[in-house]
């Protein structure tokens, strides 16, 4: 993605909703260049256009969190993608994160297979000429377009995998990874047991964050993979914990 674009991203989400033509002169460039890049992103889901105005996605999209610190997601989803190596099989969770990790892997990687309960990461990478997707079954959750339930479990009985690479909404040293939904949270704790190493995609905003239920102890992850801004205390924590830290 052109550097344009990200920081439209990011000025989209600090405001909710801005003006095309402020738009054009916070980026230094045109009213037509911003509509033609407004079309673009509008296309993927990223942005929204009305009546004149650049706006983010429905609060219930997965989109509309993806536009979130987007620059942010979008480093550690590159660093994440160096992980994965050609042919490998992996478990992606859901969440904007590992949705933009999943789309990294699949421009990057050759014959990678992606196991998922994510409907929107599956729905789209389907059309990608390479890779192979595995949608878990279960019940459809509309609002994160993912798989949940008992039918998850099932579905993983026969898998195992190297590395489990999954998001979380948030952190704490004494809780560990938090969800804010106890059926989402259930289905990862499922998906990750069929892995060997779990490797967490958290940006800085997650860190020192709690949410409804914890669903992984810090003892269980391998990695965790966030930006600069993330708590440098919180992360030093996490070293002594033998959980590499990778800070992009």
């Amino acid at each position: 993605m052109i550097e344009r674009h990200v920081k439209m991203i990011e000025l989209v989400a600090e405001r909710g909703e801005i003006e095309t033509g402020q738009l054009a002169r916070l980026l230094n460039t045109s009213e037509v260049t911003v509509r033609n890049d407004l079309n673009t992103l509008s296309k993927k889901g990223i942005l929204a256009r009305r009546r004149g105005y650049a706006t983010l996605p429905n609060p219930d999209d997965t989109n509309y969190h993806m536009a979130l610190h987007y620059e942010a997601k979008l480093k550690i989803a590159a660093a994440a993608a160096q992980r994965v190596r050609d042919g490998e099989t992996i478990i992606v969770g859901t969440g904007s994160t590992c949705a933009m990790f999943a789309a990294q892997v699949a421009e990057t990687r050759r014959n990678v297979t992606i196991l998922t309960n994510s409907a929107y990461v599956a729905a789209n990478l389907c059309k990608e000429p390479d890779g192979r997707i595995i949608l878990l079954g279960g019940s459809y959750q509309k609002h994160s377009q993912c798989m949940v339930g008992p039918l998850v479990k099932r579905c993983l009985q026969d898998f195992h995998v190297n590395t489990a690479f999954v998001g979380a909404d948030g952190f704490t040293v004494a809780g560990g990874f938090f969800g804010v939904d106890m059926e989402r949270a259930e289905a990862l704790r499922e998906m990750v047991h069929c892995a060997d190493r779990i490797c967490m995609l958290l940006d800085g905003s997650k860190l020192g964050k709690s949410g409804t239920v914890s669903f992984l102890s810090t003892s269980s992850v391998s990695e965790l993979i966030t930006d600069a801004s993330a708590d440098s205390e919180i992360c030093e924590g996490l070293r002594k914990r033998n959980v590499q830290v990778t800070v992009v």
